[in-house]
Protein backbone atom coordinates (compact mmCIF):
# COMPACT_ATOMS: atom_id res chain seq x y z
CA UNK A 1 0.00 0.00 0.00
CA UNK A 2 2.56 2.49 0.84
CA UNK A 3 4.60 1.40 -2.69
CA UNK A 4 1.36 2.26 -4.13
CA UNK A 5 0.70 5.83 -2.67
CA UNK A 6 4.57 6.46 -3.24
CA UNK A 7 4.06 5.88 -6.45
CA UNK A 8 1.04 8.40 -7.09
CA UNK A 9 2.95 10.90 -5.31
CA UNK A 10 5.85 10.61 -7.56
CA UNK A 11 3.76 10.06 -10.71
CA UNK A 12 1.57 13.51 -9.60
CA UNK A 13 5.11 15.80 -9.06
CA UNK A 14 5.99 14.58 -12.72
CA UNK A 15 2.80 15.71 -13.99
CA UNK A 16 3.06 19.04 -11.94
CA UNK A 17 6.43 19.26 -13.59
CA UNK A 18 5.62 18.83 -17.23
CA UNK A 19 2.37 21.30 -16.55
CA UNK A 20 4.75 23.85 -15.47
CA UNK A 21 7.24 23.64 -18.28
CA UNK A 22 6.92 25.60 -21.16
CA UNK A 23 6.40 22.33 -23.66
CA UNK A 24 3.55 20.51 -22.94
CA UNK A 25 4.34 16.30 -23.94
CA UNK A 26 2.23 13.82 -25.53
CA UNK A 27 3.61 10.71 -27.49
CA UNK A 28 2.14 11.90 -30.56
CA UNK A 29 2.23 15.56 -29.84
CA UNK A 30 4.32 18.55 -28.35
CA UNK A 31 3.27 21.95 -27.77
CA UNK A 32 5.81 24.71 -27.22
CA UNK A 33 3.95 26.65 -24.93
CA UNK A 34 5.85 30.24 -25.86
CA UNK A 35 5.49 29.39 -29.63
CA UNK A 36 2.20 28.22 -29.82
CA UNK A 37 4.28 25.29 -32.04
CA UNK A 38 2.36 22.11 -31.86
CA UNK A 39 4.42 19.12 -33.89
CA UNK A 40 2.83 15.92 -34.32
CA UNK A 41 4.75 12.59 -35.00
CA UNK A 42 3.81 8.96 -35.80
CA UNK A 43 0.00 7.98 -36.42
CA UNK A 44 -2.09 11.00 -36.56
CA UNK A 45 -5.89 10.60 -35.72
CA UNK A 46 -8.90 12.55 -35.09
CA UNK A 47 -8.22 12.05 -31.28
CA UNK A 48 -5.17 14.52 -31.58
CA UNK A 49 -7.95 17.32 -31.31
CA UNK A 50 -9.18 16.44 -27.98
CA UNK A 51 -5.80 17.38 -26.54
CA UNK A 52 -5.68 21.10 -27.95
CA UNK A 53 -9.93 21.70 -27.66
CA UNK A 54 -10.06 25.79 -27.00
CA UNK A 55 -6.88 25.82 -26.57
CA UNK A 56 -5.99 29.43 -27.24
CA UNK A 57 -1.83 28.76 -27.35
CA UNK A 58 -1.91 26.92 -30.18
CA UNK A 59 -0.87 28.63 -33.37
CA UNK A 60 0.66 26.40 -35.62
CA UNK A 61 0.69 22.93 -36.57
CA UNK A 62 3.80 21.29 -37.84
CA UNK A 63 3.50 17.36 -38.80
CA UNK A 64 7.69 15.68 -38.54
CA UNK A 65 8.98 13.76 -41.37
CA UNK A 66 7.34 10.21 -41.39
CA UNK A 67 4.04 11.61 -39.65
CA UNK A 68 1.06 9.48 -41.08
CA UNK A 69 -2.09 10.21 -41.84
CA UNK A 70 -4.90 8.21 -41.89
CA UNK A 71 -7.09 6.28 -45.44
CA UNK A 72 -10.32 8.63 -44.27
CA UNK A 73 -9.23 11.94 -43.94
CA UNK A 74 -12.71 13.35 -44.67
CA UNK A 75 -13.15 16.75 -42.75
CA UNK A 76 -9.84 15.58 -40.53
CA UNK A 77 -8.95 19.35 -40.15
CA UNK A 78 -12.67 20.62 -40.73
CA UNK A 79 -13.08 23.50 -38.56
CA UNK A 80 -9.78 23.52 -36.79
CA UNK A 81 -9.53 27.29 -36.00
CA UNK A 82 -12.71 27.08 -33.96
CA UNK A 83 -11.48 24.24 -32.26
CA UNK A 84 -8.03 26.18 -31.82
CA UNK A 85 -8.96 29.84 -32.07
CA UNK A 86 -5.73 31.04 -32.52
CA UNK A 87 -4.50 29.02 -35.51
CA UNK A 88 -2.95 30.32 -38.12
CA UNK A 89 -0.60 28.07 -39.79
CA UNK A 90 -0.57 24.18 -40.68
CA UNK A 91 2.42 22.51 -42.40
CA UNK A 92 1.76 18.99 -43.43
CA UNK A 93 5.13 19.09 -45.98
CA UNK A 94 7.08 16.45 -44.07
CA UNK A 95 3.34 13.89 -43.87
CA UNK A 96 2.82 10.47 -45.08
CA UNK A 97 -0.09 11.14 -46.91
CA UNK A 98 0.44 7.72 -49.70
CA UNK A 99 -2.66 5.66 -47.98
CA UNK A 100 -5.29 8.88 -48.04
CA UNK A 101 -7.82 8.19 -50.65
CA UNK A 102 -10.89 10.74 -49.36
CA UNK A 103 -9.97 14.05 -48.79
CA UNK A 104 -13.30 15.57 -49.02
CA UNK A 105 -13.80 18.22 -46.82
CA UNK A 106 -10.79 18.16 -45.15
CA UNK A 107 -9.24 21.50 -44.56
CA UNK A 108 -13.18 23.02 -44.81
CA UNK A 109 -14.67 26.01 -42.97
CA UNK A 110 -10.27 26.96 -41.68
CA UNK A 111 -11.12 30.48 -41.86
CA UNK A 112 -8.53 32.82 -40.20
CA UNK A 113 -5.61 30.28 -41.59
CA UNK A 114 -3.80 32.12 -43.37
CA UNK A 115 -1.11 29.29 -43.95
CA UNK A 116 -1.32 25.75 -45.68
CA UNK A 117 1.67 23.71 -46.69
CA UNK A 118 0.89 20.80 -48.21
CA UNK A 119 4.28 20.37 -50.60
CA UNK A 120 5.11 17.09 -51.65
CA UNK A 121 1.41 15.74 -50.52
CA UNK A 122 1.07 12.44 -51.69
CA UNK A 123 -2.56 12.32 -53.35
CA UNK A 124 -2.24 9.77 -55.97
CA UNK A 125 -4.57 7.36 -53.83
CA UNK A 126 -7.64 10.17 -53.03
CA UNK A 127 -10.83 9.84 -54.94
CA UNK A 128 -12.52 12.75 -53.67
CA UNK A 129 -11.60 15.76 -53.15
CA UNK A 130 -15.19 17.23 -52.76
CA UNK A 131 -14.96 20.54 -50.49
CA UNK A 132 -11.23 20.06 -49.88
CA UNK A 133 -10.71 23.65 -49.09
CA UNK A 134 -13.98 24.96 -48.61
CA UNK A 135 -14.37 28.28 -46.80
CA UNK A 136 -10.18 28.68 -46.09
CA UNK A 137 -11.23 32.53 -46.59
CA UNK A 138 -8.11 33.99 -44.82
CA UNK A 139 -5.36 31.92 -47.42
CA UNK A 140 -3.98 33.52 -50.10
CA UNK A 141 -1.87 31.15 -52.14
CA UNK A 142 -1.75 27.36 -52.18
CA UNK A 143 0.81 25.25 -54.13
CA UNK A 144 -0.54 22.11 -55.33
CA UNK A 145 2.04 21.20 -58.02
CA UNK A 146 2.81 17.86 -56.18
CA UNK A 147 -0.63 16.72 -57.11
CA UNK A 148 -1.87 13.91 -58.49
CA UNK A 149 -5.60 13.49 -58.87
CA UNK A 150 -5.70 11.01 -61.45
CA UNK A 151 -7.71 8.90 -59.49
CA UNK A 152 -10.37 11.63 -58.44
CA UNK A 153 -13.74 11.29 -59.35
CA UNK A 154 -15.04 14.32 -57.80
CA UNK A 155 -13.73 18.45 -57.10
CA UNK A 156 -17.36 19.68 -56.47
CA UNK A 157 -16.57 22.97 -54.34
CA UNK A 158 -12.62 22.40 -54.17
CA UNK A 159 -11.85 25.44 -53.69
CA UNK A 160 -15.60 27.18 -52.92
CA UNK A 161 -15.37 30.05 -50.68
CA UNK A 162 -11.49 31.15 -51.07
CA UNK A 163 -11.85 34.23 -51.20
CA UNK A 164 -8.18 35.61 -50.85
CA UNK A 165 -6.81 33.36 -53.64
CA UNK A 166 -5.48 35.88 -56.17
CA UNK A 167 -3.45 32.71 -58.35
CA UNK A 168 -4.18 29.42 -58.53
CA UNK A 169 -2.14 27.06 -60.97
CA UNK A 170 -3.44 23.90 -61.63
CA UNK A 171 -1.25 22.97 -64.63
CA UNK A 172 -0.36 19.85 -62.80
CA UNK A 173 -3.93 18.38 -62.50
CA UNK A 174 -5.08 15.06 -64.09
CA UNK A 175 -9.11 15.32 -64.56
CA UNK A 176 -9.78 12.65 -66.53
CA UNK A 177 -11.92 10.71 -64.12
CA UNK A 178 -13.53 13.77 -62.17
CA UNK A 179 -17.39 13.63 -62.54
CA UNK A 180 -18.08 17.13 -60.81
CA UNK A 181 -16.78 20.60 -60.47
CA UNK A 182 -20.17 21.73 -59.37
CA UNK A 183 -19.05 25.07 -57.49
CA UNK A 184 -15.23 24.10 -57.75
CA UNK A 185 -13.87 27.91 -58.08
CA UNK A 186 -17.40 29.60 -56.70
CA UNK A 187 -16.35 32.40 -54.16
CA UNK A 188 -13.20 32.74 -55.31
CA UNK A 189 -13.32 36.66 -55.29
CA UNK A 190 -9.58 37.62 -55.80
CA UNK A 191 -8.64 35.44 -58.57
CA UNK A 192 -7.84 37.87 -61.78
CA UNK A 193 -7.11 34.78 -64.22
CA UNK A 194 -7.86 30.84 -64.35
CA UNK A 195 -5.88 28.69 -67.06
CA UNK A 196 -7.59 25.61 -67.04
CA UNK A 197 -6.56 24.52 -70.41
CA UNK A 198 -5.24 21.34 -69.09
CA UNK A 199 -8.60 20.28 -68.15
CA UNK A 200 -10.11 16.79 -69.38
CA UNK A 201 -13.88 17.09 -68.59
CA UNK A 202 -14.68 14.58 -70.45
CA UNK A 203 -16.22 12.49 -67.52
CA UNK A 204 -17.66 15.63 -65.91
CA UNK A 205 -21.42 15.61 -65.49
CA UNK A 206 -21.88 19.07 -63.00
CA UNK A 207 -20.99 22.46 -63.71
CA UNK A 208 -23.35 24.36 -62.32
CA UNK A 209 -21.94 26.98 -59.94
CA UNK A 210 -18.02 26.61 -60.75
CA UNK A 211 -17.58 30.18 -61.40
CA UNK A 212 -20.16 32.26 -59.36
CA UNK A 213 -19.30 34.83 -57.49
CA UNK A 214 -15.56 34.99 -58.93
CA UNK A 215 -16.16 38.64 -59.33
CA UNK A 216 -12.15 39.71 -60.07
CA UNK A 217 -12.21 37.07 -62.77
CA UNK A 218 -11.49 38.96 -65.72
CA UNK A 219 -9.70 36.05 -68.12
CA UNK A 220 -10.29 32.42 -67.95
CA UNK A 221 -8.59 29.77 -70.44
CA UNK A 222 -11.73 26.44 -71.33
CA UNK A 223 -10.84 26.04 -74.64
CA UNK A 224 -9.89 21.99 -73.56
CA UNK A 225 -13.22 21.68 -72.01
CA UNK A 226 -15.43 18.49 -73.39
CA UNK A 227 -19.04 18.64 -71.87
CA UNK A 228 -20.54 16.74 -74.03
CA UNK A 229 -21.63 14.77 -70.82
CA UNK A 230 -22.68 17.95 -68.95
CA UNK A 231 -26.35 18.29 -68.08
CA UNK A 232 -26.10 21.16 -66.09
CA UNK A 233 -24.62 24.84 -66.35
CA UNK A 234 -26.67 26.58 -64.08
CA UNK A 235 -25.09 29.75 -62.23
CA UNK A 236 -22.10 28.89 -64.01
CA UNK A 237 -20.95 32.12 -64.44
CA UNK A 238 -23.27 33.96 -61.93
CA UNK A 239 -21.73 37.03 -60.92
CA UNK A 240 -18.47 37.05 -62.88
CA UNK A 241 -18.79 40.75 -63.09
CA UNK A 242 -15.23 41.25 -64.68
CA UNK A 243 -15.30 39.28 -67.60
CA UNK A 244 -15.91 40.16 -70.58
CA UNK A 245 -15.37 37.46 -72.53
CA UNK A 246 -16.02 34.02 -72.35
CA UNK A 247 -14.87 31.33 -74.81
CA UNK A 248 -16.68 28.37 -74.74
CA UNK A 249 -16.22 27.47 -78.74
CA UNK A 250 -15.22 24.19 -77.13
CA UNK A 251 -18.27 23.10 -75.55
CA UNK A 252 -20.72 20.70 -76.78
CA UNK A 253 -24.05 21.12 -75.65
CA UNK A 254 -25.75 17.71 -76.52
CA UNK A 255 -26.41 16.92 -72.71
CA UNK A 256 -27.75 20.23 -71.56
CA UNK A 257 -30.67 20.12 -69.20
CA UNK A 258 -30.13 22.91 -66.60
CA UNK A 259 -28.87 26.72 -67.56
CA UNK A 260 -30.76 29.08 -65.79
CA UNK A 261 -28.78 32.36 -64.47
CA UNK A 262 -26.24 30.51 -66.16
CA UNK A 263 -24.34 34.16 -67.40
CA UNK A 264 -26.86 36.36 -64.34
CA UNK A 265 -24.62 39.77 -63.26
CA UNK A 266 -22.46 39.21 -65.67
CA UNK A 267 -22.23 43.15 -65.92
CA UNK A 268 -19.55 43.78 -68.04
CA UNK A 269 -19.92 40.64 -70.50
CA UNK A 270 -19.40 41.75 -73.85
CA UNK A 271 -18.60 38.64 -75.95
CA UNK A 272 -19.83 34.62 -75.73
CA UNK A 273 -18.28 32.32 -78.54
CA UNK A 274 -19.47 29.19 -79.20
CA UNK A 275 -19.07 26.55 -82.04
CA UNK A 276 -21.58 25.88 -84.61
CA UNK A 277 -23.50 22.95 -83.38
CA UNK A 278 -24.36 24.90 -79.77
CA UNK A 279 -27.92 24.61 -79.29
CA UNK A 280 -29.31 25.80 -76.04
CA UNK A 281 -32.46 23.47 -74.20
CA UNK A 282 -35.91 25.07 -74.81
CA UNK A 283 -36.68 26.30 -71.67
CA UNK A 284 -37.54 29.25 -69.71
CA UNK A 285 -34.84 31.12 -68.12
CA UNK A 286 -32.67 34.28 -66.74
CA UNK A 287 -30.07 32.92 -68.30
CA UNK A 288 -28.76 36.76 -69.27
CA UNK A 289 -30.30 38.82 -66.42
CA UNK A 290 -28.29 42.19 -66.19
CA UNK A 291 -25.93 41.36 -69.16
CA UNK A 292 -26.33 44.60 -70.63
CA UNK A 293 -23.19 45.18 -72.16
CA UNK A 294 -23.78 42.04 -74.46
CA UNK A 295 -23.46 41.99 -78.16
CA UNK A 296 -23.92 38.67 -80.35
CA UNK A 297 -21.69 38.30 -83.09
CA UNK A 298 -23.82 40.53 -85.77
CA UNK A 299 -24.45 43.23 -83.38
CA UNK A 300 -27.42 42.10 -81.37
CA UNK A 301 -27.36 43.75 -78.22
CA UNK A 302 -29.07 42.78 -74.99
CA UNK A 303 -30.22 45.81 -74.08
CA UNK A 304 -33.03 46.80 -70.58
CA UNK A 305 -36.08 47.38 -72.81
CA UNK A 306 -35.28 43.80 -74.47
CA UNK A 307 -35.18 42.37 -71.30
CA UNK A 308 -38.48 43.91 -70.04
CA UNK A 309 -40.13 43.27 -73.54
CA UNK A 310 -39.01 39.22 -72.69
CA UNK A 311 -40.41 39.23 -69.40
CA UNK A 312 -43.90 40.59 -70.59
CA UNK A 313 -44.12 37.88 -73.06
CA UNK A 314 -42.87 35.57 -70.72
CA UNK A 315 -40.81 33.61 -73.25
CA UNK A 316 -37.20 34.02 -71.77
CA UNK A 317 -34.51 34.88 -72.40
CA UNK A 318 -32.90 31.37 -73.83
CA UNK A 319 -34.73 31.67 -77.08
CA UNK A 320 -32.00 34.14 -77.81
CA UNK A 321 -29.04 31.73 -76.29
CA UNK A 322 -27.57 30.94 -80.09
CA UNK A 323 -25.62 32.48 -82.12
CA UNK A 324 -26.61 35.93 -83.64
CA UNK A 325 -26.91 35.29 -87.33
CA UNK A 326 -28.20 38.48 -88.33
CA UNK A 327 -31.71 40.85 -87.81
CA UNK A 328 -33.98 37.79 -89.18
CA UNK A 329 -32.02 35.14 -86.48
CA UNK A 330 -30.93 37.37 -83.39
CA UNK A 331 -28.84 35.58 -80.81
CA UNK A 332 -26.40 36.53 -77.78
CA UNK A 333 -23.70 34.51 -79.34
CA UNK A 334 -21.19 34.52 -81.80
CA UNK A 335 -19.77 31.85 -83.61
CA UNK A 336 -16.26 31.34 -83.31
CA UNK A 337 -14.87 29.20 -86.77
Amino acid sequence: MKRIIAAALVLTMIIALIVGMDIYVHKNYKLDKETGVVTVKGELDARFFTHFLNDERVKSIVAEEGCVLPENCNSFFYRATVKMPNLRSIDLSGADTSNVNDACNMFASCSGLTTLVITGFDTSNITNMCGMFDGCTDIGSLDLSSFDTSKVTTMAGMFQGCESLETLDLGSFDTSNVESMSNMFSGCGKLKTLDLGNFDTSKVMNMSDMFSYCKDLREINLTSFDTSLVSEMDRMFYGCRSLSVIDMSSFDSSSLKQIWNMFQFCTVLETIYVNGRWETPNIDTDMFGGCYQLVGGKGWHYTISKEQELYEKQDGDSKYAKIDRGDNAPGFFTLKE
